[in-house]
């Protein structure tokens, strides 16, 4: 996957996460309203895993990496929030993957 260097906080809409698994697109999730996207490179300093797409209109405010990095220095607790969270979807993947072994 591509370098993750920005982080997006969905104000509102909705988007698809998806990846291709044994060349078929397989839907990791359907995403609405207020949440997080591009929350995998900026914890696992890794690049990303899955396509997000619009389904509907969307807001959002894009925050570059080392300016997310640099709040999040401040706010302990909500590191933890978004590590939580990278962790429930990364479990939630797995399953999907799981589920669609061939």
């Amino acid at each position: 996957g591509e370098e993750g260097d920005f982080f997006y906080w969905m104000r509102s809409g909705q988007v698809e996460v998806s990846t291709v698994r044994n060349d078929k697109t397989l839907i990791l999730a359907t995403l609405e309203g207020s949440t997080i996207l591009g929350e995998v490179p900026l914890f696992a300093k890794k690049p990303r895993t899955a396509t997000v797409t619009a389904t509907d209109d969307v807001v959002a405010i894009r925050f570059h990496n080392s300016d997310f990095e640099a709040l999040l220095e401040h706010r302990e607790e909500l590191r933890e929030e978004l590590k939580a969270l990278v962790l429930d979807r990364a479990r939630t993947t797995i399953e999907r993957f799981m589920a669609s072994k061939d």
